[in-house]
């Protein structure tokens, strides 16, 4: 079995231009991911993903090479038609940027090589995902919400701890996990919990509104949110 088709983005630091030559590419082998370079590396496409869009907002030089590492069929869209969409879809510009800045952040490799309903996430839904997470850095103590407030948010773990004030022995919300209140979201309900940075923290916050969407769109992760407030 051949498998999905895939294709795989090789990104290079803005000052190293490609050494490979255009009709080599066809036979590159991608380099390899590791966790000490979460910024450059490969990422990996499939069907349903976007690739290329960023550069066309920004204006800017194409700073990856895309490589096809199985048989792919692929639907181009043209500059012309891409900003006609754009000019229709006023916010679509400004998520289109968020993905591209989520893509080269530690969000995309804490989505990949976090929990479990994180690594499962197709290409697609991750792509859904991270053009509407924002970073966001805590201090140590800091209130990430508190009860009584009403829920705004759900949040990813990618460096330090979190933890529920009203169980601080148990274990800290540490790199990967997913925290939301599903139900107090959807039903627009206060939170009966505190949540707070144990440590200096860099997190990836999601609001209701996107939030409730992307489960909507995506019932199986709908079903994890349902059984419990932390995904890990």
């Amino acid at each position: 079995s051949r498998g999905p088709a895939q294709a795989v983005e090789c990104s290079m630091p803005p000052s190293s231009p490609s050494t490979r030559s255009q009709g080599s590419l066809s036979s590159a082998a991608p380099p390899s991911v590791t966790s000490s370079a979460p910024r450059l590396g490969c990422k990996y496409f499939s069907a349903g993903d976007v690739m290329g869009e960023a550069s066309l907002i920004l204006g800017a030089v194409r700073t990856s090479d895309i490589i096809a590492v199985t048989d792919v069929k692929v639907v181009e869209i043209s500059r012309a038609a891409f900003f006609y969409l754009i000019e229709r879809s006023p916010d679509l510009a400004e998520r289109i940027v968020n993905l591209a800045d989520m893509r080269s952040s530690a969000c995309y490799w804490t989505l990949q090589n976090g929990s479990e309903l994180t690594r499962s996430l197709t290409g697609a839904q991750m792509t859904q995902l991270l053009a509407v997470l924002e970073e966001k850095r805590v201090a140590r103590g800091e209130w990430i919400w508190r009860a009584g407030d009403l829920a705004t948010e759900a949040v990813l773990v990618s460096k330090g701890e979190l933890k529920f004030k009203e169980a601080d022995h148990l274990s800290a919300f540490k790199f990967g996990s997913f925290v939301a209140d599903f139900l107090a979201m959807r039903d627009e309900a206060p939170l009966d919990s505190s949540l707070y940075a144990s440590q200096d923290s860099v997190i990836y916050s999601v609001g209701r509104d996107d939030f409730l969407h992307f489960l909507d769109r995506n019932p199986g992760m709908l079903l994890s949110f349902l059984k419990a407030r932390v995904v890990e």
